[in-house]
């Protein structure tokens, strides 16, 4: 188990404005499974501002040794068309690239291939995606990002349409445009289905 203790600070000419303290504990473990001769490793881990909320040893041990065995004899399947479930840590990144690729440093540097895609539809008209700083206790919880900005809760995709990008004070001055308080990274997103509230339950979509 590791523990993270910080203190940030808003900074301006006159010194510092304010700060806010905030912890990190994590409980984390990478089994390797084998069966006749084969052998593969995954991982699982459990991460709180609070350490009573923290997964046991347990189930944090007992979820990744599932995971490492669900590995063992793994085989190719033919091209097809088909729906694909992704795993928490999976869809997790997937949203870290779409976060990465509306970011401010790769929309100046044209290193993105949603350059231009202010108000445009990318997701089906269903799916938006929220971002609040303000939810106690989350990680991605903050009254300012890295710059000092204050942040503010917003939608960042609304009906499959982009409302926003992420920037942070330069950024924003080379796209000619406001800091969105996004200097440091992201804060709480969360990506939901408004057609399909019912069934965004993992059991239901198996």
């Amino acid at each position: 188990v590791t523990a993270h203790h910080s203190n940030f600070f808003s900074v301006n000419s006159l010194g510092f404005e304010g700060g806010y303290k905030q912890s990190r504990h994590t409980i984390s473990v990478a089994p390797i499974a084998t069966r006749n001769g084969e052998m593969e490793r995954d991982y699982w881990y459990s991460s709180d501002r609070n350490f009573h909320n923290l997964g046991t040893p347990e189930d944090v041990g007992r979820y990744a040794a599932r995971r490492a065995l669900a590995r063992l004899g793994s085989r190719r399947i033919s091209t097809r068309r088909s729906p694909v479930l992704f795993d928490a840590p999976i869809a997790a990144s997937l949203l870290g690239s779409f976060v990465q690729a509306i970011s401010g440093a790769s929309l100046y540097k044209n290193l993105t291939f949603l350059d231009k895609s202010l108000d445009t539809l990318i997701f089906p008209e269903s799916i938006c995606i929220e971002e609040n700083p303000f939810i106690i206790g989350e990680m991605g919880s903050a009254p300012f990002d890295d710059e000092g900005v204050k942040v503010r809760p917003r939608l960042v995709v609304e009906k499959g349409v982009i409302k926003g990008y992420f920037l942070s004070s330069y950024s924003a001055k080379r796209l000619s445009m406001n800091t969105t308080g996004n200097a440091g990274g992201s804060h709480n997103l969360r990506i939901y289905d408004k057609n399909n509230q019912n069934r965004n339950d993992l059991n239901e979509m198996f």
